[in-house]
């Protein structure tokens, strides 16, 4: 604090610690007259302005934080604090401007390193926050806010463990911070130790009170666990609660619209999505899941333009090979257009995908495709007409003659926006005749004359793997229905499952151990196409097959992927592939009939 008369001390001290003791129109009151004896007065400005901010007036509070550091440019408690004014309002780029600005002064600045370790997470640099966050505990060990965003930056790291101990210790200085208490519960939740981020949810609510963002989250939190336990019911009813105190809660609307949509309630769902993205535009998270819901729904072009959404929603795993050329706007009636066309998401999604390619041939598109490399050799029969590629693997001088890219994903919004712009399916991948014919010899003089059944029941997707699996034990009907020769197909160690199915049913299982077909994509297409029948839920072993123009029976919930749709047993993308599908929301009693019926008419 400058100096100033003891008058105008006296009151900013009054001022300074009715604003401690939350008495903030008190401390109002004390920095008003100062200012009316000294409008410019630069102390008062500051003390008003970070008042303001904690009243929730950002606006005001830029002004005055503004005239303050006109007159006292270097002060770097003033910049911090307009930074996050500044932020308030929404001026990111000032805000980040102004915290640095504070660090070239005070490189040790624990409030503004802790600032800027917040604007390092948002940017994706969790281990440029990290190194800032442990600066501001060397300065200021005791300061709530650095072990709060040190907490943030290791969750992001993936070093769950460490960032507990990080809210612990922050908590231990203040054991009531919802916001520190909201994230180790978030990240409790994601450990999936559901039971205690259940007691720190209702620990934020005791502190908090009725309709506060911080009760409003908590009890947000509380409904996903309900949803993640199996409860959409209960969950749906605790997302009520919220909108109905807070009616622009975004993600409380978000994740009602997920428990309705998995319970197939489709048009409420997308009633969700909808109303969060009047309040919200920008949300990505439901924008994309609206985009999901309509292409499931068969409004192709309305989906895929959710769909791009897909970069900017926290479930999204897949690296963004950008190469820095421009988007290709799929304008197909540009000449002489060459475009790199590169791979993203899971195996099956960009098998999926690839189904397109050879259109874009034909129209005249000199395509360049960077691929998952177990891919390549499947589509080489295609090399003659695209450059085919696995990842970073494309020559540099090949770079330099594309004009423009797209991520796979993409593809349908150049090639699919209504349903008759689906060819029929053909086969499209190619497998060595060679491979195949080993592995049929090794196949028929084991199954000696009967039908051989590839099997694969479980999907390793992270986020809706489990939704789609269907355990190996649920398989009896199907598998004692005919004496088959069942194979395997199942990714992953899957031996003692298969053995403890072996032994209940009494049917046996044949696991092949020559090969991982995680790594070998050619030996497990080949011993795919070697098969005369694939049973399989919704995985790469489908779309493997439906590309090798194989026979598939496919098993999916009531509510599918959206590449599914949401009824009838013949796929839009696979020629060959038949679905069956449970008649109600996680029941798959139905769907198991229906193939164990099909089974016996073969």
């Amino acid at each position: 604090m400058s100096k100033v008369s003891p008058k105008i001390a006296l009151l900013l001290d009054s001022g300074v610690a009715k604003h401690k003791a939350g008495d903030l129109s008190g401390a109002l009151a004390d920095y008003d007259k100062v200012l009316k004896r000294n409008p410019i007065q630069p102390d008062a400005l500051w003390l008003k302005g970070a008042l303001q901010i904690h009243a929730g007036l950002p606006k005001q509070a830029v002004t005055l934080l503004e005239k303050a550091a006109k007159f006292r440019p270097n002060d770097v408690g003033i910049l911090n604090d307009l930074g996050m004014a500044l932020e308030a309002v929404g001026d990111v780029e000032g805000s980040r401007v102004m915290f640095e600005k504070a660090l070239e002064i005070e490189p040790a600045h624990a409030s503004a390193l802790v600032n800027l370790a917040r604007f390092f997470l948002a940017d994706g640099q969790p281990n440029a926050a990290l190194d800032a966050a442990d600066k501001a505990i060397r300065t200021q060990s005791l300061l709530v806010k650095a072990h709060n965003v040190r907490g943030n930056s290791l969750k992001n790291l993936d070093r769950p463990n460490e960032a507990l101990l990080a809210y612990d210790t922050s908590l231990a200085l203040e054991p009531d911070s919802p916001e520190v208490l909201l994230n180790k519960g978030i990240l409790l939740y994601e450990m999936k130790e559901f039971e205690e981020a259940k007691e720190i949810y209702q620990r934020v609510l005791k502190i908090t009170g009725n309709g506060s963002t911080q009760w409003a989250d908590a009890t947000m939190g509380l409904g996903l666990i309900e949803s993640d336990t199996g409860d959409l019911a209960s969950a749906i009813n605790v997302y009520d609660q919220v909108i109905s105190v807070r009616h622009n809660h975004v993600l409380s609307l978000v994740n009602r619209g997920v428990a309705k949509a998995k319970l197939g309630q489709i048009e409420a769902a997308a009633s969700d999505y909808a109303a969060a993205l009047e309040i919200d535009p920008d949300c990505s998270e439901a924008s994309h899941k609206l985009g999901h819901l309509q292409l499931l729904q068969g409004q192709w072009a309305k989906g895929w333009d959710g769909y791009e959404s897909r970069w900017h929603v926290s479930s999204n795993i897949s690296d963004r090979r950008d190469r820095g050329l421009p988007m290709w706007k799929g304008n197909l009636q540009v000449p002489n257009q060459k475009v790199l066309i590169w791979g993203e998401q899971g195996l099956g999604d960009q098998i999926l995908f690839a189904s397109m390619l050879p259109e874009l041939v034909k129209r005249g598109v000199q395509v360049v495709v960077e691929i998952d490399p177990r891919l390549v050799p499947l589509l080489s029969s295609y090399s003659t007409t695209m450059p085919i590629f696995g990842y970073d693997a494309i020559p540099p001088e090949v770079i330099t003659e594309v004009s423009s890219q797209l991520p796979i994903g993409s593809l349908g919004r150049v090639c699919r926006s209504s349903r008759d712009d689906f060819p029929e399916p053909c086969r499209y991948l190619d497998v060595d005749s060679h491979l195949v014919l080993s592995f049929e010899k090794k196949y028929e003089a084991l199954a000696q004359g009967r039908l051989k059944v590839g099997i694969a029941w479980e999907s390793i997707n992270p986020s809706i793997g489990a939704a789609k699996s269907l355990p190996l034990r649920h398989w009896s009907p199907i598998l004692k229905e005919k004496d088959l020769f069942f194979v395997s197909l199942q990714y992953g160690d899957c031996a003692q499952e298969v053995k403890a199915v072996e032994k209940e049913t009494g049917v046996p299982i044949y696991v092949d151990s020559d090969f991982d077909p995680m790594q070998s994509l050619v030996d497990a297409a080949a011993q795919v196409a070697s098969l005369d029948l694939i049973i399989a839920t919704s995985g790469t072993v489908v779309h493997l097959a439906g590309a090798l123009g194989k026979e598939t029976w496919l098993m999916i919930p009531a509510v599918p992927e959206w590449r599914w749709g949401l009824t009838g047993d013949e796929s839009l993308w696979y020629r060959h592939v038949k679905i069956f599908r449970q008649n109600q929301p996680g029941q798959w009693s139905g769907a198991i009939s229906k193939v164990t019926e099909a089974l016996s008419l073969t």
